[in-house]
């Protein structure tokens, strides 16, 4: 999927959510994650290499997923979090690996900054 789409379709999804106030989007580069929920930082994470290689349907649970964690704070993946995602439109599951392309490796630190910079 393109970066700037899948960044512009999180910002608006957290909008949706109303938590886009509050919450920032961030990029990251992981092998095992592809998004990520921070309480400590207030942000909804999208990995790279998981994005480009994945399809809009994916990435839009993925970013779902992510916002259901932020909308029932430290909840984990338990009942409450389920519910989150089923309003919001994510599989409430844990791991949905039938549906994903995973990835080999991350980025080089350096593809990584370019990429970021590609969708500023």
């Amino acid at each position: 999927m393109d970066l700037k789409i899948a960044k512009e379709l999180c910002l608006l999804e957290m909008e949706k959510a109303k938590v886009g106030k509050i919450w920032k989007f961030e990029w990251i580069n992981k092998k095992h994650t592809f998004g990520y929920c921070s309480y400590a930082r207030k942000s909804i994470a999208l990995c790279i290499p998981y994005v480009l290689v994945n399809d809009e349907k994916t990435v839009l649970n993925t970013i779902r997923h992510e916002i259901a964690h932020a909308k029932c704070h430290k909840h984990g993946h338990n009942k409450y979090w389920k519910a989150w995602c089923v309003k919001l439109g994510a599989i409430p599951e844990r791991l949905v690996w039938k549906d994903y392309v995973p990835v080999k490796k991350r980025l080089s630190k350096k593809e990584f900054i370019d990429y970021q910079n590609q969708t500023h």
